[in-house]
């Protein structure tokens, strides 16, 4: 009864590691060179490719909550620094991406990020505003505005693999999700 009881907890941590599939964002400000430092934590058990979040949309408090769907105040505040190991991964191995499939203008070059380990990321910002709070928040791959005729092509992509990383469609979250410029 015991070697049951332990195989059933067992079973049940492991479940639970398995669907434990989030990416944690430790944003840091570089006041210095008015520099955004991301540092990326893969705490799965998987070498993951990162389109989404596409981590260059962060925006001032003020502006965001000013927004409105009629009025659009808020301005890019920060530009991306282009990785060139992601790159080269990227362009060497014709990686299939939503922004290919979705035909964008804009193409973002995912972030490939091995099994439990980190990267740093760099951003640029453009528009540093002391005193004001910048907010970490990004659109997620559930919270792409998908159109319909496109919906089966890419649910196909939560399955995908380039280069043995798998195409992340989890949770991310950022610790702190605010941080008020010196």
């Amino acid at each position: 009864m015991k070697t049951l009881l332990i195989f059933l907890i067992l079973t049940l941590v492991s479940c639970e590691k398995l669907s434990h599939d989030e990416i944690k964002i430790y944003p840091v400000i570089n006041k210095k060179d008015s520099l955004l430092i991301l540092t990326i934590k893969n705490d799965t058990d998987s070498d993951v490719m990162i389109e989404f979040p596409a981590l260059d949309n962060f925006h001032y408090k003020d502006e965001f909550e000013a927004s409105t769907p009629e009025v659009l105040y808020i301005q890019q505040s920060v530009e991306g620094l282009d990785d060139e190991n992601n790159l080269l991964i990227y362009k060497n191995n014709h990686c299939k991406t939503v922004s290919k499939v979705m035909n964008s203008n804009s193409i973002i070059i995912p972030k490939f990020i091995k099994k439990n380990s980190e990267k740093k990321y760099y951003l640029k910002i453009n528009r540093y505003r002391k005193g004001e709070t910048m907010v970490f928040s990004d659109v997620g791959f559930d919270e792409l505005n998908i159109p319909y005729k496109k919906e089966s092509t890419l649910n196909n992509i939560k399955t995908y693999s380039c280069s043995g990383y798998k195409y992340f469609t989890g949770k991310f979250y950022f610790y702190p999700n605010k941080i008020v410029l010196e």
